[in-house]
């Protein structure tokens, strides 16, 4: 499936590049010398050619969703299983929303995947394609524009602990939130019973709060 996906987006990417190249030639050649024989063949070779990419992106986009609901089954079954076999001391210093949480940030994760699945290769095809036809076309812009990559390197590298600190504390906040709430409404007859209403709305206030700062 995987490999559909990767073809899908190269096909995509191939007939957007080609459809530029087309019309710098209806602008360069075909309009100033009123070529309107081969001007229609080209219009309409284009809109063929616009309807299949349609279609294709459509595919591609329906082969990533089932991707995803096949990693998403996969992913959160294991954890499932996996959460069945640990020990007891483990649930005795868990909250239950802190566990149902990962539940949540598996999903994310999975989306996130796959967007950068798709992303990745894309953005390669699409670089791969416009880097060769630069290349043919100048060579020395070519060599210019690769400038970009170390730069572009040097700054992922300078960030990435900073993004991944950031993200850990986002996600362990979220899972004190979501923990607050599924308790609060867990044992809700007894905030009821002890009219502790305010006390538990004003604590998860104030951990929305610290949620939506880190976020």
């Amino acid at each position: 499936m995987i490999s559909l996906i990767i073809s899908a987006a190269f096909l995509t990417t191939l007939i957007s590049i080609a459809g530029t190249y087309f019309f710098q030639l209806i602008i360069d050649t075909y309009l100033p010398q009123m070529l309107n024989n081969t001007l229609t063949l080209v219009a309409i070779g284009l809109i063929a050619a616009y309807l299949f990419q349609a279609a294709i992106s459509y595919i591609q986009s329906l082969l990533t969703i089932i991707l995803g609901q096949r990693l998403m089954v996969d992913i959160i079954l294991k954890y499932v299983h996996h959460l069945f076999n640990l020990p007891m001391a483990f649930f005795a210093t868990r909250h239950v929303g802190e566990i149902t949480s990962r539940f949540s940030d598996a999903s994310k994760i999975i989306d996130a995947l796959g967007n950068i699945m798709m992303t990745l290769f894309l953005d390669m095809w699409i670089l791969i394609a416009v880097g060769a036809f630069l290349a043919y076309k100048n060579i020395i812009l070519f060599l210019i524009s690769l400038i970009v990559i170390p730069i572009y390197i040097i700054i992922v590298w300078i960030f990435k602990k900073t993004f991944h600190r950031l993200n850990q504390a986002t996600m362990e906040s979220s899972a004190i939130v979501n923990s607050a709430i599924i308790e609060s409404l867990s044992g809700i007859e007894t905030i009821k019973a002890l009219t502790g209403e305010s006390a538990t709305k004003k604590k998860i206030d104030v951990l929305f709060v610290i949620y939506y700062e880190k976020i």
